[in-house]
């Protein structure tokens, strides 16, 4: 045994199971990064809008995600360690003070926003969902 957990990783995109793979953790990775788009090696990940990501470390239903997905969440859901609901900014407008994506969760896990245009249109902040909280 090589003293790592085993664990399964499930991304939803808009609600539907895009995949799921076997990740290992070496138990404490609060110093790991966790990198969505091109990462410094110029791979290719991400080819889209994002506005919102969620990591839970329960098992979410995809029923679940749905019916929570076009809403807004508090922060201090049950099993829910970060989350990004990319509302700092004015959509489409002049952002360039704004380093960060803000983790509404009690664990401040606030992530830096690298090679993300802060002006204009493209790669910028949109509007979000409407808060139901």
């Amino acid at each position: 045994m090589n003293g790592l957990s085993s664990f399964k990783i499930q991304i939803y995109i808009n609600g539907v199971l895009d995949g799921i793979g076997d990740a290992s953790s070496p138990g404490n990775v609060a110093g790991s990064k966790f990198i969505i788009g091109n990462r410094y090696d110029n791979y290719t990940g991400l080819n889209g809008t994002l506005d919102d990501v969620r990591i839970w470390n329960l098992p979410r239903t995809q029923s679940e995600i749905q019916s929570n997905m076009n809403r807004e969440l508090a922060g201090t859901e049950t099993g829910l360690v970060a989350y990004y609901p990319f509302n700092q900014g004015i959509a489409a407008g002049n952002n360039t003070a704004i380093s960060n994506a803000i983790d509404k969760t009690p664990n401040a896990r606030n992530g830096v926003l690298y090679n993300f245009a802060k002006t204009g249109t493209t790669s910028n902040f949109v509007i979000g969902k409407v808060a139901n909280v």
